[in-house]
């Protein structure tokens, strides 16, 4: 379990997140939402370890990862940024490679077992194929399950125990409707293994069908952690986003739907 107590963080004398309590557990996927600048991607950052608390901690199987050091942390934590941050002349297998990188010894060389470890995080995301391919030729989705193939060999452990913690950045941001599906149903097969997934996303409806619960920030602050359904409300959603909005019950899933409601008259031309 990732269990976050009192979390609180800054960029100099920008305070980015304030006294954020919530946890994650094994097998569930939290989405983290928020207008821009609410502290979504400072969370992570938080959580990876790329922001140091200036209050509160972070605990990971009880173990606070302050403590912790970097290539232990990074052993057992894994972040997947969106698919414009690979370097696009190396080829798959090679990117996929460097995420053994914790787990090699000083100036030490992969071994078999970090090749084998390689190759079932391809298999298990579907890139096998394209491991002789430079990242360059590929498209945003192939790209995307690439970083998280990734992520899987970086936080698998030596003895072959399941990995820990997955973090996705607005991983599906600029993929198509296709691409975001395969990659979420991807996702979720990953939590369903016992990974830990923590995400965030701006996508209120793919959120809602994905997310098992939604933590809601505004301006750093933690407004709500809970299921879908209670967090993706007109009121919720008016005070964080300044939104007006319908919600419906999904028709095939009962997931929460959201629609933008217009407020007073219509702009357009109802004649055209």
């Amino acid at each position: 379990m990732l269990t976050i107590e009192h979390l609180s963080a800054a960029y100099g004398k920008r305070m980015a997140l304030s006294d954020i309590c919530m946890e994650a557990r094994a097998g569930e996927i939290v989405g983290v939402m928020g207008s821009n600048g609410a502290g979504k991607s400072s969370l992570l950052h938080a959580i990876s370890g790329t922001l140091a608390p200036a209050q509160g901690r972070v605990l990971l199987n009880g173990a606070d990862l302050s403590r912790v050091s970097v290539d232990a942390r990074a052993r057992q934590i894994a972040v997947a940024p969106q698919s414009s941050h690979l370097p696009g002349a190396f080829t798959v297998g090679e990117v996929v490679l460097m995420g053994r990188t914790p787990h090699l010894p000083f100036l030490g060389a992969e071994s078999a077992h970090d090749y084998e470890i390689v190759n079932a995080a391809l298999t298990r995301t579907a890139t096998e194929a394209l491991a002789e391919r430079r990242i360059g030729e590929l498209s945003g989705g192939e790209q995307q399950r690439v970083l998280i193939a990734r992520a899987l060999a970086q936080i698998t452990g030596d003895a072959g125990a399941q990995p820990c913690v997955l973090l996705l950045d607005e991983a599906t941001a600029h993929l198509d409707m296709k691409h975001q599906a395969a990659i979420w149903e991807l996702v979720r097969q990953l939590a369903r293994s016992g990974l830990i997934v923590i995400a965030a996303l701006h996508d209120l409806n793919l959120a809602a069908q994905y997310a098992d619960r939604l933590a809601l920030l505004s301006g750093g602050r933690l407004l709500a952690c809970d299921r879908p359904s209670q967090v993706l409300t007109p009121e919720w959603l008016r005070r964080t986003y300044d939104i007006s909005t319908t919600v419906i019950s999904h028709p095939l899933y009962g997931t929460p739907l959201v629609a933008l409601t217009a407020e007073g008259e219509p702009k357009c031309n109802r004649d055209l």
